[in-house]
């Protein structure tokens, strides 16, 4: 890591926490994300972003229907050396992966206490439709597969009969979540 860069990331996370964050406002938090973090690029390094916020990513075996979770607590800092950590399930594809890490970053960002030591947040595919879930599902989608570079890629390949494969390929994503982000820009 960077000299220095645990302040300007601590930093960015701080203003972001004190940002209203409703599914209204995601947009401007991912956006605020990307560019402080000059991760413009594509697929959005979600894994890299993890790091210089100083989690430890790892892979799992897990239950068919638990994508991953999100640990902070002294009990990983001495096994890793490190206090937070993010798991996925190693079932899962590299676009399911990616897609729960951020997720996993919107629980971190938006539903960890500070002031409390420890934190844990599971991701089930099961879980969706309660507002915490919804909105972490909407700030990952929002996170990886920015609106307007979707809409860009969506119509630069939308006579392509690989349309699908070439925005999974793009942005890193699975196919359940660029037909989700299709729908909910009213692409289709």
């Amino acid at each position: 890591m960077r000299k220095g860069s645990s302040k300007m990331d601590q930093k960015l996370v701080e203003e972001i926490r004190k940002m209203p964050n409703d599914v209204d406002n995601i947009s401007k938090i991912t956006e605020k994300i990307i560019n402080d973090l000059k991760s413009k690029r594509y697929p959005i390094p979600i894994v890299s972003i993890m790091k210089k916020l100083d989690f430890i990513v790892g892979k799992q075996k897990l239950e068919d229907d638990l994508s991953g979770y999100i640990v902070i607590n002294d009990e990983i800092e001495k096994k890793f050396g490190k206090k937070k950590m993010i798991c996925v399930n190693s079932n899962d594809s590299w676009g399911h992966q990616r897609f729960t890490i951020a997720h996993e970053l919107a629980h971190y960002l938006f539903d960890y206490n500070t002031k409390k030591p420890e934190f844990y947040n599971t991701y089930r595919t099961t879980d969706v439709n309660n507002d915490i879930e919804i909105r972490a599902n909407k700030f990952a989608a929002n996170l990886l597969m920015p609106e307007k570079e979707f809409e860009q890629q969506y119509n630069k390949y939308y006579n392509d009969i690989d349309l699908y494969a070439k925005l999974e390929e793009y942005f890193q994503v699975s196919r359940r979540a660029i037909d989700r982000r299709i729908i909910e820009l009213g692409l289709n």
